[in-house]
């Protein structure tokens, strides 16, 4: 008789140890950029190429693909952030992911002639990325919020 009742909790056992590790991990954050490169895909089309840093505060590794970020500049549309390709967050690290901001140039040259008197500007990113592990991704939303010291000279 003990023998069943032995059988019955390993089910309950199983399930609760799957819970406890599935559980929702913590948004990664915003932790800088580097490595700012601009270069032309057109006329009208400019691409602005980084390196972004964020910090993985969950305690075990993960992945992060399909990243879709609306950018504004002083609460004014600049651009996107689009990135299908996949980087691995190591555990309670920062890592850095390179990505790609698509900007009209007409709206770039209009925006830094509004900003010519200005010391600083409001940087925004709103969107979402997938993130994951062991192959269950699921939508994270993201958002970063700051004021950036311009350094022109």
């Amino acid at each position: 008789m003990s023998i069943k009742i032995h059988v019955s909790l390993y089910p309950i056992f199983i399930l609760g140890v799957l819970l406890a590790s599935c559980s929702k991990p913590r948004p990664v954050s915003f932790a800088g950029y580097r490595n700012i490169r601009f270069s032309n895909e057109g006329f009208s089309t400019g691409v602005i190429q980084m390196e972004v840093a964020f910090y993985n505060p969950n305690p075990y590794p993960m992945k992060i693909k399909e990243t879709d970020l609306k950018v504004l500049v002083n609460r004014q549309p600049f651009g996107e952030i689009t990135q299908d390709s996949l980087s691995l967050m190591p555990a309670k690290d920062t890592f850095l992911m390179p990505v790609s901001v698509k900007v009209n140039l007409i709206d770039l040259i209009q925006k830094a002639i509004n900003l010519s008197g200005n010391d600083s500007v409001m940087l925004e990113a709103n969107g979402s990325c997938k993130i994951g592990k062991s192959g269950v991704f699921f939508k994270m939303p993201l958002h970063y919020q700051s004021k950036e010291v311009l350094k022109i000279f």
